[in-house]
């Protein structure tokens, strides 16, 4: 019992940890619940694929080469855990909770600390040492936990382009939310698989800056939370410039030009007959969401970030 509990309780202090730098808007616990046990549920598959690929490839390398070495610890282990990993924190993608920039980072790492907490019991159960316990809740756990900060990262960054329209920018952050934590974990578990004394020390050294660069970038994205742009697929929110109190962001949609009958902008549409032929006016177009609310909390969090509320 107390190996199993010294197994669970760093994923547990990390998830915790995680959580509270989410300030402005915590993430419902019953959702991070089951990213944790399905993130947990993913260790089966993964552990099926990397033991069949693994015997694949011995059949034609040698276990002591470092093609081998390379092979296994960058797509038969990193690979297929990141992935294992990535598709369930994609279930979250169009979840309406999934509304500010940092709950890409909790999310993955409720997905990343699920899959580690698993493992770290089936190894601690099975060593049966107190000491394998501590090593794997000071090393392992913590990395899964590193790389899912840097998948949260770019995960989040793809939501943004997304909501902003930029196609091109929310595929590119996709392929990174997987390609780099896949580089971290394989580095980290070449380094202890090679053979060699100073690849050892160049582990500890890549471990103190990615661990103090995860632990800076989780700093920066909750001091930077900033709202997803809710409904931009018709529009974004922008600055107005106008005053304080008034009417700090105003719903701009996509395609406007400016119709001087009327004196605002109108979305565009090809002219057709009207009164004056001098002024374009569309056919009546749909309203678009209502900006209100979103609008406010926008200028809230900016003034609460500037320190006058």
């Amino acid at each position: 019992m107390l190996l199993v509990a010294l197994a669970v309780l760093p994923a547990i202090v990390l998830l915790v940890y995680i959580h509270r730098k989410d300030k402005i808007e915590k993430e419902p616990v019953g959702l991070l619940v089951k990213l944790f046990l399905l993130g947990a549920v993913m260790i089966i598959p993964a552990a099926l694929i990397e033991y069949f690929s693994d015997e694949a490839v011995l059949s034609v390398l040698s276990e002591k080469s470092y093609a081998y070495l390379v092979i296994e610890n960058f797509l038969l282990v990193a690979l297929v855990e990141e992935s294992s990993k990535y598709i369930i924190l994609r279930k979250t993608w169009r979840d309406p909770n999934f509304n500010y920039t940092f709950d890409a980072v909790v999310y993955a790492v409720a997905v990343s600390l699920g899959f580690a907490t698993l493992e770290n019991i089936l190894y601690v159960v099975s060593e049966g040492t107190i000491g394998v316990a501590l090593m794997r809740g000071i090393l392992s756990v913590p990395g899964h936990a590193t790389d899912a900060v840097f998948m949260g990262w770019f995960y989040g960054n793809a939501k943004r382009c997304e909501c902003r329209g930029d196609t091109v920018g929310c595929s590119a952050n996709k392929r990174r939310a997987l390609i780099v934590p896949t580089l971290v974990h394989g580095f980290y578990d070449f380094c202890l698989s090679a053979d060699e004394d100073y690849f050892l020390l160049v582990f500890f050294v890549f471990e103190i800056i990615i661990t103090v660069t995860a632990f800076r970038k989780v700093g920066q994205l909750s001091r930077e939370d900033t709202p997803l742009p809710i409904g931009t697929p018709f529009g974004q929110y922008v600055r107005s410039g106008q005053q304080q109190y008034s009417q700090p962001y105003i719903y701009q949609q996509y395609g406007m030009q400016y119709d001087p009958y009327r004196q605002q902008y109108v979305p565009y549409q090809q002219p057709y007959d009207s009164p004056r032929p001098d002024v374009i006016i569309p056919p009546p177009q749909p309203l678009p969401p209502r900006a209100d609310d979103f609008a406010s909390r926008l200028y809230e969090e900016e003034q609460r970030k500037n320190g006058i509320r």
